[in-house]
C-alpha cells in the first residue's frame, strides 16, 4: 500500500517507530528466554506469562508512541491533546502500580 497523505504518512511513521521499538525491546529481553526455556521436554507457565507480558508491551508501547504523536499535533482537537497528556501521565503510574 502506496501512503501519500502527510496525515497518513505521520500515521504510519508512528506505528512502525513502535512497532520497531516493541520488536527490539522483545528480542533483547523475552525472545531468548521463550526460546531456550521451551525447547526443553517439561512445560512451565512462566515462559507463557513472558510471552503474554511480550505482547502487551507491544501494546503499550504503541499506545505510549501514539500520545506523544497525538501531544505533538497542532492542527488536533483539543480532546486528543488531552487524551494523549492523560497516557503520557497514566503510563509510567501504571508500571509503578503493577510492578
Amino acid at each position: 500500500m502506496i501512503v501519500r497523505g502527510s496525515l497518513c504518512r505521520s500515521e504510519f511513521n508512528v506505528v512502525a517507530s513502535s512497532v520497531g521499538w516493541s520488536i527490539a525491546s522483545l528480542v533483547a529481553t523475552r525472545y531468548v528466554p521463550i526460546w531456550v526455556g521451551t525447547r526443553g521436554l517439561e512445560f512451565d507457565w512462566k515462559y507463557l506469562c513472558l510471552s503474554y507480558e511480550a505482547n502487551l508491551d507491544l501494546v503499550d508501547t504503541f499506545v505510549m508512541f501514539y500520545s506523544v504523536w497525538l501531544l505533538s499535533r497542532r492542527s488536533g482537537p483539543t480532546w486528543s491533546t488531552l487524551l494523549g497528556l492523560l497516557t503520557v501521565v497514566a503510563g509510567p503510574a501504571k508500571s509503578i502500580l503493577y510492578a
